[in-house]
């Protein structure tokens, strides 16, 4: 004979699984934001880049992290110093879809 606590106790299990996921699936995102706070938050930090923050419109260069209270954004112009000097090499841009740039490899991912 079943026990009549049966369907809480699998009720009970379900939700206390999804919390768990729900709960480690939001600390990459928290760890993140926890490492971006602690670099600006360094005395006589002015900007640092980690290539995953770009400008909402064109050209979407990328934008610096600043300390609380800083107003430039510090957006880093693409460049390619071998085409520029010497002809050679591709011209740098700038895309969207940072995944399907080759000018930036692997950037867009958090540290």
């Amino acid at each position: 004979m079943k026990s009549p606590r049966a369907p809480f106790t699998a009720l009970f299990t379900i939700c206390t699984t999804l919390a768990a996921a729900a709960t480690f699936a939001a600390e990459p995102a928290r760890d993140y934001s926890n490492r971006v706070t602690t670099v600006t938050g360094t005395p006589g930090c002015v900007a640092f880049w980690d290539f995953v923050q770009r400008e909402p419109a064109a050209p979407h260069r990328f934008i610096a992290h600043v300390p609380a209270g800083a107003t430039n954004r510090f957006p880093l112009d693409a460049g390619n110093y071998v085409h520029d000097l010497w002809g050679e090499g591709r011209t740098a841009t700038y895309g969207k879809d940072i995944r399907s740039q080759a000018n930036f490899p692997g950037a867009s991912r958090q540290p």
